[in-house]
């Protein structure tokens, strides 16, 4: 995304956070108001994030902290490591997926399911995406973001199947006979 300037009406670029902070207004994760909840300022103060102003230490610290939405700190980290060998993924903190209680196999192929269904979804953007060659910034996100689903998926599965590894019942070795005293 780039704002023009006034003067000579050039594109320049914008800073990552308000870039981050603008696509998650638009898709109805964050406003101006939660910001000021967060940040203890007036709503005002916050409109120039999403427009030109660069987020602080203490500000981002705190958003990340107390955003209240799992998207806004995927919508960071995965920017922030788009392009490195560094994936961010949040995984749910139960792997009881099915809700039964109980994390097996099934647990596992439910995750294998949402990671079919999220990878699909991806290769079907994919193609609508560069039908005309191109991928614009937004679609980029998109993209991207169904691609760190369907990592995150296959993470998720990976994690039930240890899971169910790790707390399988062990068979108990054959007891073998003991005899005491002389032969026979």
């Amino acid at each position: 995304m780039t704002a023009l300037r006034p003067s000579d009406e050039t594109p320049r670029e914008l800073p990552m956070s308000a870039e981050i902070l603008h696509r998650l207004e638009q898709q109805g994760v964050l406003n101006a108001a939660a910001l000021a909840d967060i940040w203890s300022l007036a709503p005002s103060s916050c409109y120039p994030y999403f427009v030109d102003r660069e987020l602080g230490y203490s500000k981002l610290r705190a958003l990340l902290r107390h955003g209240g939405d799992d998207r806004i700190n995927e919508a960071f980290h995965s920017d922030l490591m788009g392009g490195t060998g560094f994936v961010f993924m949040n995984l749910p903190d139960s792997l009881d997926l099915d809700g039964d209680g109980d994390i097996d196999t099934d647990d596992a192929l439910k995750s294998c399911v949402g990671q079919m269904a999220e990878s699909a979804e991806a290769v079907r953007k994919l193609h609508a995406a560069t039908a005309d060659g191109r991928i614009d910034p937004q679609e980029h996100a998109e993209l991207r973001h169904h691609l760190d689903q369907v990592l995150a998926q296959a993470w998720l599965t990976r994690n039930v199947l240890d899971y169910v590894e790790a707390h399988a019942p062990r068979r108990r070795p054959a007891r073998r006979p003991v005899s005491i005293g002389g032969g026979g």
